[in-house]
C-alpha cells in the first residue's frame, strides 16, 4: 500500500508537517541610569514574534460564493503576513477541519476541496493565522452549496471485487512517475467501493479495515463518471491521502449497471494503481 509523504492527524484533522523555525538570538538591554541609552539586538531567521502582531488572513473562497465544483481553498495571504505564521486553521461551520503548517497553507493538503459532501445550502468556511507569538487573525465567508442532483445517479451501495495479476498486467504499460505511479503495487485480492449518498466514493482493500480506505468524491454525467482525487479532510485516518497516485488528478470513468453489477470502463490512461483496482465489474452485496 502506498504511504503519503506528508502527515496529518485526526481529532479534528491536523496535519503534522515538519517546519524548520530559525533560532531567535536575543542581545542584553544595557540601561544607564540618567541620560543613558538603551539598545536590543535580534538576530535570526524570524523577528521576534509579539503577540500584539496580528497576521494577515484572507480566504482564497469570498462571501456570496456559490459552490458547485471542486476548487484550491488557500489562505491567499498568510504566506506575505508580515508576522512569522505558525500555521493555519481551516474551519468549515465553526468546526475544525485541517490545520496547516506549511506554505502556500492550503485546506486538504492542497488538493481539490469538492463542497458537496457538506450538503446543499448555506455555510459558513473560516480560516484562522497564528503566529509564533500566538496572536491570531481570523475571517469567515458565508457561502452557498449547490448539489448536482445528477450526482446521485451511480447506485449507493457496497461493492466488491477481486483484483488479480491480470489486473496489473493490464496497467503495467502506464504504471510510471508521469502518471503519479510511486511506491508499492496495489495488492492483488479483494477489495471494496461504498458508494455514498453524499457523492463520495470510499474504496480499500478488504483486509484492511475501512478506517485506512480512501475517500474519493465523485460526479456523474450520463454514462461519465468522474473521480476527484483524495478528500483527506473526510478520512478518519488522513495519514494514507495518497492510495493510489500522488498526485492524483481528477479523472473520468465509463460506468453501467447490470442487476447488481456495476462496471468501471476507462477512458484515458490516467492512474495506473487506481484503474488496476477500478476498472471491471464490482457486485454489490
Amino acid at each position: 500500500m502506498k504511504h503519503t509523504k506528508t502527515h496529518t492527524r485526526h481529532g479534528p484533522l491536523r496535519r503534522d508537517s515538519a517546519l524548520a523555525v530559525g533560532g531567535l538570538i536575543l542581545a542584553g538591554t544595557v540601561a544607564a541610569c540618567s541620560g543613558g541609552t538603551s539598545a536590543s539586538t535580534s538576530t535570526g531567521t524570524h523577528p521576534d514574534p509579539q503577540p500584539t502582531d496580528h497576521p494577515s488572513v484572507s480566504s482564497s473562497i469570498r462571501s456570496g460564493t456559490v459552490l458547485r465544483h471542486p476548487l484550491v481553498w488557500q489562505d491567499a495571504a498568510a504566506a506575505d503576513s508580515g508576522s512569522p505564521i505558525d500555521h493555519v486553521d481551516f474551519l468549515v461551520d465553526g468546526k475544525l477541519r485541517w490545520t496547516e503548517h506549511n506554505e502556500p497553507y492550503q485546506f486538504n493538503d492542497g488538493r481539490l476541496f469538492a463542497p458537496w459532501p457538506l450538503g446543499a445550502g448555506p455555510h459558513t468556511l473560516s480560516l484562522r493565522a497564528t503566529t509564533f507569538g500566538g496572536a491570531s487573525t481570523e475571517t469567515s465567508a458565508s457561502v452557498v452549496v449547490k448539489v448536482d442532483r445528477n450526482r446521485a445517479a451511480l447506485p449507493t451501495g457496497t461493492y466488491y471485487r477481486t483484483v488479480s495479476h491480470a489486473d496489473i498486467g493490464r496497467v503495467s504499460g502506464y504504471r510510471d512517475a508521469v502518471h503519479g505511479a510511486f511506491g508499492g503495487i496495489p495488492p492483488t485480492g479483494r477489495w471494496g467501493l461504498r458508494v455514498r449518498e453524499d457523492g463520495v466514493i470510499v474504496i480499500g482493500y478488504v483486509p484492511d479495515h475501512e478506517y485506512d480506505w480512501t475517500y474519493l468524491p465523485f460526479q456523474t454525467r450520463d454514462d461519465r463518471l468522474t473521480l476527484f482525487g483524495p478528500a483527506v479532510w473526510l478520512q478518519p485516518h488522513p495519514d494514507r491521502p495518497s492510495l493510489f497516485c500522488d498526485p492524483e488528478p481528477p479523472a473520468t470513468y465509463r460506468w453501467t449497471t447490470r442487476g447488481h453489477d456495476l462496471t468501471i470502463g476507462a477512458v484515458a490512461r490516467t492512474c495506473a494503481d487506481r484503474n488496476e483496482v477500478l476498472l471491471g465489474t464490482w457486485r454489490r452485496r
